[in-house]
């Protein structure tokens, strides 16, 4: 890896650390672990994509959500306040949380995200 890639990356760790929290003592225990080196390395990927996620079905909803309703997500899989609708459905979101898992797989081996098979 080249120096002033290796150089971001480290950059993005140390950003990691602090909105996360983690001390410098337990920050190289996260890191000795090769998969989360792996996911920081494709970290760009994750804050360059949104996910979206529309509502397909919906009877009797609670909180009101119809078909074409959108759920959207940066791509560390947090809701945009401002790009959903005003009240969530705690049901909903956990109906498509296996999506984002599947989504962040993809981004994590550095795949197309569209590639999905079930959309």
């Amino acid at each position: 890896m080249k120096k002033e890639e290796q150089g971001k990356i480290e950059k993005r760790w140390k950003k990691f650390q602090e909105a996360l929290g983690y001390s410098d003592e337990e920050i190289p225990i996260y890191r000795s672990n090769p998969r989360y080196v792996k996911a920081m390395e494709r970290a760009p990927t994750f804050l360059t994509h949104k996910i979206y996620v529309e509502v397909v079905e919906s009877h009797n909803c609670n909180a009101g959500h119809k078909v074409r309703d959108k759920f959207v997500l940066n791509g560390n899989g947090c809701l945009i306040r401002n790009e959903c609708p005003k009240l969530m459905c705690v049901h909903a979101i956990g109906a498509f949380m296996p999506l984002v898992y599947a989504m962040w797989e993809r981004f994590y081996e550095d795949l197309d995200p569209d590639g999905l098979l079930f959309k």
